[in-house]
């Protein structure tokens, strides 16, 4: 195995084999024995970093400044997901065996303080230059943009370097929440701070700009308005404001949640409890998209066969009405196909997510129509 990982007892154990992402999306591979911490993950990264003089440098003896989050792909962190707990071993967090995690600088933490001793190597970017001697990132620099989805507060981390340009996006925004969205129909908005910042007359940025000179931390995707769209009125924001004196056993209407196209078309899904044609309760994470409804185990990350549960999915198509109980956590769901026909009964862990994946669930039937 080569050197004997720093911070591991001499007995040692078995030992893992972690492929880590660091912050620029460059693959890591560092061993640990299954004892071993989060932290103490985070504390051999920066170790082995630092031995083979990898470049460009991290905050070493600062593992603080880091957190490990789940690999989604591609080198991006699954930001579906909290990071994990530092005090926790790390075999805990493998999935299907395999280990996967991508090293994330806390902005609360980052750069450390100035008290950090003399001979501990930090990033060129922990110094704080002047005004004056700032300068714009270079053009190959690789960064991480957050993209919130449009009137929703749902986002998306993705990875960007100097030809990325708006439309460059989209593929990955569509994967994530299994869309289908055109760039022509869209266009990404920036906050008032970065448009006067970059002296932009408008906070609109069309897809085809390219996004890493402009050093923008965070944007908005969102519908392009056409000079010939029709003016619709801002709806009535009185159903919206009712639910914050709602009673936690009351179930809020309908018109709470604001559905569009795109919001709706997003794959969300739910804790709740599913009641078999048997009359069986089961926990279930249930899972909507545009195009299927999704029956999955709690604990289990992604969908990848029918293995683990009988119907794994179902599609949108077979899906003929949804309906509340009187409960108002309880809601119904009608599925027929060529094969059956079955109401399936649901309990949500609240009547808000009950109201919730009705709304979504109606407002997706109703486009169907």
């Amino acid at each position: 195995m080569g050197t004997r990982p720093q911070m591991m007892g001499a007995d040692g154990g078995a030992v893992l084999h972690l492929t880590i992402y660091l912050p620029t999306r460059d693959e890591m591979k560092i061993d640990l024995y299954d004892v071993s911490t989060v932290d103490e993950a985070i504390q051999e990264l920066l170790r082995v970093h630092q031995a083979e003089t990898r470049q460009p440098p991290l905050y070493y003896g600062h593992p603080e400044c880091y957190e490990l989050r789940l690999h989604d792909s591609d080198g991006i962190p699954d930001e579906d997901f909290p990071a994990l707990d530092r005090s926790r071993k790390i075999k805990n967090f493998g999935d299907a065996g395999g280990h996967e995690y991508c090293l994330c600088e806390r902005p609360d933490a980052c750069p450390p303080s100035g008290d950090a001793p003399a001979d501990v190597a930090a990033p060129a970017a922990a110094a704080k230059p002047s005004a004056a001697a700032a300068k714009a990132p270079l053009p190959n620099d690789k960064a991480f943009l957050k993209i919130f989805m449009p009137k929703s507060d749902d986002y998306t981390v993705v990875a960007i370097d100097g030809t990325t340009v708006g439309q460059d996006l989209l593929p990955t925004l569509n994967k994530k929440h299994r869309l289908q969205l055109f760039q022509e129909l869209y266009v990404l908005k920036i906050s008032e701070a970065d448009r006067e910042r970059l002296d932009l007359a408008s906070d609109e940025i069309d897809m085809h700009t390219k996004l890493r000179p402009l050093n923008l931390h965070e944007v908005t995707l969102a519908t392009k308005i056409f000079a010939d769209a029709p003016q619709i009125s801002a709806p009535a924001p009185s159903a919206v404001e009712e639910t914050a004196n709602v009673d936690s056993r009351s179930r809020p209407p309908p018109e709470t949640f604001m559905f569009n196209d795109v919001t709706a078309a997003m794959f969300k899904e739910w804790h709740v409890i599913k009641k078999n044609k048997y009359g069986k309760k089961q926990q279930r994470m249930l899972g909507i998209d545009l195009n299927k409804i999704y029956n999955r185990k709690v604990g289990e990350r992604v969908i990848t066969s029918s293995k683990s549960t009988k119907i794994a999915e179902r599609p949108m198509s077979g899906v003929v009405w949804v309906r509340f109980n009187q409960d108002p956590s309880e809601f119904q769901i009608y599925f027929k196909d060529s094969i059956e026909e079955i109401i399936t009964d649901y309990t949500a862990d609240s009547p808000y997510e009950c109201a919730e994946i009705v709304a979504k669930l109606k407002y997706i039937l109703s486009r169907r129509k």
